[in-house]
């Protein structure tokens, strides 16, 4: 099993099914995409996973962008989030989930997006929610406005029917929100 991204998408004609052409615009998509390539060449038998943006409980392990929102908002940090970047992010398990569901189903390609198509913005809006946080500390901001090393397309949404129709059952955001901050919360006290 190869994990590869939605990033090899350059975000023009969302969404991406198992059939869309890769065309990455930066060098960590066209990494991704040669080495999908060349699993595919050498390990035909081999099978390759398009992760999108991934958020979660991920115990002593590094930390990931949603942990990250959750510590930020805590300590009453104003986040800054592009309003005008869209993924389908799913929660951690979720996506270990599919990733075995795929093995199962022997799939040589397969896309494990979540449910919903969303900004991290709008990400940010669920967790509020949930932290019961004042929306204050929420900055919309778009990617024009953030100088960044690499280019990031603005719409990279994973079609992930193909997994669904197999069985796939990511969380919604504000459940894979939820679950998270109750691991969290279990974990500190």
């Amino acid at each position: 099993m190869f994990i590869s991204t939605d990033l090899v998408f350059d975000g023009k004609t969302p969404p991406y099914s198992e059939i869309s052409h890769v065309n990455p615009v930066n060098r960590y998509g066209y990494q991704k995409a040669e080495a999908e390539e060349k699993i595919r060449q050498y390990y035909p038998e081999s099978m390759i996973c398009r992760l999108p943006l991934l958020y979660g409980y991920s115990g002593n392990s590094c930390q990931n962008f949603g942990v990250e929102m959750v510590q930020s908002l805590k300590q009453g940090k104003q986040l800054h989030l592009f309003y005008d970047e869209f993924r389908t992010p799913v929660d951690t398990e979720s996506a270990a989930e599919g990733i075995l569901l795929s093995f199962d189903h022997n799939e040589p390609l397969i896309h494990l997006g979540g449910l919903q198509s969303v900004s991290r913005y709008d990400m940010g809006v669920e967790l509020q929610k949930i932290l019961k946080i004042p929306p204050s500390l929420l900055d919309p901001i778009s990617q024009k406005q953030m100088s960044m090393n690499a280019l990031r397309p603005l719409d990279v949404s994973l079609d992930s029917c193909k997994a669904f129709s197999l069985g796939y059952k990511p969380l919604l955001i504000c459940e894979g929100f939820s679950r998270m901050v109750d691991r969290l919360s279990a974990v500190s006290q």
